[in-house]
């Protein structure tokens, strides 16, 4: 049981679930398409970073979605 999403918006969570993709694509697509869904993955991420910053006030949540992008 995990108490308040707990396990669902840690930074391990999300870093590996964009890891994931990221490995699925590489794997079972073609390269040329790579830099589209890194560009896809950026503006979300974007998105969430100002959400939780700027309209929810979750600092935690921004600050963990914009250590995403390194990742891309």
């Amino acid at each position: 049981i995990h108490l308040g999403s707990a396990s669902s918006s840690s930074r391990n969570a999300i870093h590996g679930e964009i890891k994931g993709c990221l490995y699925i694509w590489e794997k079972h697509y073609s390269k040329w398409q790579l830099p589209f869904l890194k560009l896809i993955l950026m503006i979300g991420i974007m998105l969430r970073v100002l959400l939780f910053g700027m309209i929810i006030r979750d600092y935690k949540k921004a600050e963990i979605y914009y250590t995403a992008l390194a990742i891309i």
